[in-house]
């Protein structure tokens, strides 16, 4: 098989297993397909290749920077093949979002906000209502469950004081969260 082929259908394969856990790409198709039953040969270009793929996508590097990181990885003792290296960036260039899209999905086992908006709403004088009513704020947050089953839509009110006491409770969590990334 031509080694670009091979690289690609692997790169792509190993991909699928790790990333997707796509279990109709086994570990024996691959030999097959792949190596024509040279298991020893497919293993150490499995070992290779889901060493760097997965530092790759753990660090979710642009295109130029996975392609740095590669060409050095080629560079090394028992590194990955130049044909290797072509493939996997040409997989990283074209499947990039799909990958980080699904590890953060791996990564969330809580329900997850996926949108969110509002509106103020202030009465208006009536014939029954002399003066105007507070304003309020409307609020509306999309939901996605955990187990990927659907989404909930949450709505409720808030006064003026509830949205304050929100906004303080927000700026206490970022002031949390920059005191724990600085």
């Amino acid at each position: 098989m031509d080694p670009d082929k091979q690289a690609s259908a692997l790169v792509s394969g190993l991909a699928r297993q790790v990333f997707f856990n796509d279990e109709t790409i086994s570990d024996d198709l691959m030999v097959e397909k792949l190596f024509n039953g040279d298991a020893t040969t497919f293993a150490a270009s499995k070992s290779r290749v889901v060493k760097v793929l997965t530092a790759v996508a753990a660090s979710d590097m642009e295109a130029a920077q996975a392609e740095r990181y590669l060409g050095a990885q080629a560079s090394k003792k028992d590194g990955v093949t130049d044909a290797e290296v072509q493939a996997l960036v040409k997989y990283w260039k074209k499947e990039r979002s799909s990958v980080h899209d699904q590890l953060v999905k791996k990564s969330s086992w809580n329900d997850t906000l996926t949108g969110s908006s509002w509106r103020l709403d202030v009465l208006a004088q009536s014939q029954h209502v002399d003066e105007l009513s507070e304003p309020s704020a409307i609020m509306e947050m999309k939901v996605d469950r955990a187990e990927g089953v659907g989404a909930d839509v949450i709505r409720f009110e808030m006064s003026a004081a509830q949205v304050a006491e929100m906004v303080a409770e927000v700026d206490t969590i970022e002031a949390q969260i920059k005191t724990l990334t600085v």
